[in-house]
């Protein structure tokens, strides 16, 4: 309940992506002074198996686990949350009603129609009455802002009950325009910090996923509050590329994914 006090007062909130599939780097990360994590099951390595497995390892820990599911339908938001994820990240939203459906989808009424059945927050159906009473306060809807036909209209987003967060993705965002990040890089940035800056405005928690702590920084003194920077694949790349140079195989930097 404390980093969600810290996510509540938009203090600075530091996080990172786990996309390998592993409840055991989650397990050895945990103890890390990180506030938050997104485990990217739309994209990554994460399926029905592993990700109950790594929501358990991230019970016990500070750090809040944040599911980035498949779609906004079907099953997705509700299973993720009630296996126990303190949130969920919803992509591919492209205006306000779609944001509604999300809202719908994650919280329980008055604010949305979420089924009941929290089986592990719950404590396997022990303690169902408070859990459902207290989780529309204490689970997280975020959106990733990843269409230009949401950016258009995401001051409306912004004000809607139920919506808590945003993440900016500047690939998907570029795609939205009808082309490649590469081939637009600075247009889709101004676009993708168009978009922050409309969050900041509206009081709302937001980022954008990043290999480069320098571009998070640049944004936090935005008032960008959501920061997140690589992912378990880039730190075991990196950490084994320092490894080799201590022991005299040279400098020579290693592949970097392309936010």
């Amino acid at each position: 309940m404390e980093t969600l006090a810290r996510y509540r007062a938009r203090r600075p909130f530091i996080g990172t992506s786990f996309d390998l599939g592993s409840p055991a780097v989650i397990e050895a990360a945990a103890a890390l002074p990180l506030d938050w994590c997104v485990l990217d099951w739309e994209h990554a390595l994460w399926n029905e198996t592993n990700l109950p497995s790594a929501l358990q390892v991230l019970a016990g820990s500070p750090m809040l686990g944040i599911v980035r599911v498949p779609h906004a339908e079907g099953p997705w938001i509700k299973k993720a949350l009630d296996w126990g994820a303190d949130g969920v990240l919803v992509p591919n939203v492209r205006d306000p009603a779609e944001a509604r459906r999300c809202v719908e989808e994650a919280k329980y009424a008055p604010l949305g129609r979420r089924g009941v059945g929290a089986y592990r927050p719950s404590k396997f159906y022990t303690d169902l009455h408070s859990v459902v009473g207290s989780a529309n306060e204490n689970t997280l809807l975020w959106l990733m802002v990843e269409k230009v036909s949401l950016v258009a209209e995401l001051a409306e987003v912004c004000a809607l009950p139920g919506v808590d967060g945003f993440i900016v993705g500047r690939n998907d965002l570029a795609q939205s325009t009808g082309r490649a990040y590469a081939d637009g890089a600075a247009e889709t940035d101004a676009l993708a910090e168009r978009a922050m800056d409309i969050c900041v405005a509206a009081g709302k928690p937001v980022g954008c996923f990043s290999g480069d702590p320098e571009e998070v920084k640049r944004w936090a003194a935005r008032g960008v509050n959501l920061l997140t920077v690589g992912d378990d694949a880039q730190f075991i790349r990196d950490g084994m590329a320092w490894v080799a140079a201590q022991l005299g195989a040279g400098t020579r930097e290693g592949p970097r994914k392309e936010y």
